[in-house]
């Protein structure tokens, strides 16, 4: 099976709780970027606890656009990085954090060159979207490959060492992405290596079965697939839903679709959850949670770049907190693109527009409608969806 584990910035759970939730290891940022980056007293709780260690440099995760020179740079930054937190020879992984193209991918591929300059590329490690992990392994650019579900059409590349599959849960009050190692050695330090997986990826069906009678079936059962439904695409919301079966059933969660969980899908639901009815595509999403903490200060929004010290675009340490605004909304069934980056557009581009869209949901929630996200639009993304 595969190896259960997380990612996160700004949250800390702590050990115990990820152990108990079954987790196997934690992936980390490193370097110098303030409250999201790990320390080496932190790194040392994990590993007490038996948790191995992942590491991950990313600023603002486009980096890997800069090019062979600027590559150079990044691999000594990051080099004393993991030399400072006690792990100089550890495999460290670096984010294509966008929806790259192949013209972007030439840049990757010359920035992780210069990259292999200053480490190894025996201990270089690569996170993005499927065809940008296709792409790197193919050319021989990285060792390691960590595959985020985003970008990634439903795909999980033979090369992933870790899958991404979930965003915005949470673990002892803090948030954290799900991510599972899907081969025994995936960069991980400071904990004995983990069981080796079966070989089978997260969706995979090994049984007699197709992917639209799976979703018909989670769906009889009660679960959401994601926000298209039944379209016969194992995407990341049904990978999700037969995560969520197989726990609620107590077997193996491992996403996968053996003979257990064939004939545990194929017996008539249970009384206690009914099919859910069809809705409108806004109405699709998550179960209400306790909203987290608005993350920036009083009187600061995200906003387009260019009004002032009070609008934070995403480009900086907020990144990824805009990227979990978007991830939720997302979620929710908005067309929205999740890249952290609040963009200078406006609301004039509806289509994966962050502005316009934050607009629209105002005015769904009866808020103020300035396109702006505030602590209330913030807070209203993980109130109960609108029927």
């Amino acid at each position: 099976m595969a190896i259960e584990g997380v990612d996160f910035s700004w949250g800390r759970p702590s050990p115990q709780a990820l152990v108990k939730a079954g987790k196997r290891f934690v992936c980390r940022y490193i370097g110098n970027f303030g409250g999201k980056s790990c320390t080496r007293a932190e790194l040392d709780t994990y590993t007490r606890a038996g948790l191995a260690v992942v590491l991950n440099y990313e600023a603002s995760g486009t980096e890997l656009k800069g090019g062979r020179d600027a590559g150079v740079n990044l691999g000594k930054v990051a080099q004393a990085a993991a030399s400072a937190l006690g792990y100089p020879d550890a495999v460290i992984y670096f984010s294509a954090d966008w929806d790259a193209s192949e013209v972007d991918q030439a840049k990757i591929h010359a920035t992780l060159d210069g990259i292999a300059t200053v480490i190894p590329r025996a201990r270089i490690g690569l996170y993005g979207g499927y065809y940008v992990i296709e792409r790197a392994a193919k050319a021989g650019k990285a060792s390691f490959f960590w595959q985020t579900y985003a970008w990634s059409g439903g795909h999980v590349s033979s090369h992933a060492h870790l899958y991404q599959w979930w965003n915005s849960q949470s673990i002892d009050g803090a948030a954290v992405d799900y991510t599972r190692a899907l081969k025994s050695a995936y960069g991980q330090v400071g904990a004995a290596s983990a069981p080796a997986s079966t070989g089978y990826q997260p969706g995979d069906i090994t049984v007699d079965r197709s992917v639209k009678w799976v979703q018909q079936r989670l769906t009889a059962h009660g679960y959401s697939v994601g926000p298209h439904g039944v379209d016969d695409q194992m995407g990341a919301g049904t990978i999700a839903a037969l995560y969520e079966f197989q726990g609620d059933q107590g077997i193996t969660k491992d996403a996968i679709v053996g003979s257990v969980t064939e004939a545990r899908l194929a017996a008539s639901p249970a009384p206690k959850k009914p099919v859910k009815p069809a809705k409108p595509a806004k109405s699709r999403g998550p179960k209400p949670t306790t909203p987290p903490k608005y993350p920036l200060p009083s009187g600061s929004y995200f906003g387009p770049e260019g009004l002032g010290a009070q609008s934070v675009s995403g480009w900086h340490s907020h990144r990824a907190d805009l990227k979990r605004w978007q991830q939720r909304m997302a979620d929710r069934g908005w067309n929205i693109t999740v890249d952290g980056l609040y963009g200078p557009e406006g609301a004039t581009t509806p289509t994966g527009n962050t502005a316009f869209i934050a607009g629209e949901f105002q005015k769904e929630k009866g808020l103020q409608v300035d396109n702006l996200i505030g602590p209330e639009t913030w807070k209203a993304a993980w109130t109960e969806p609108v029927t």
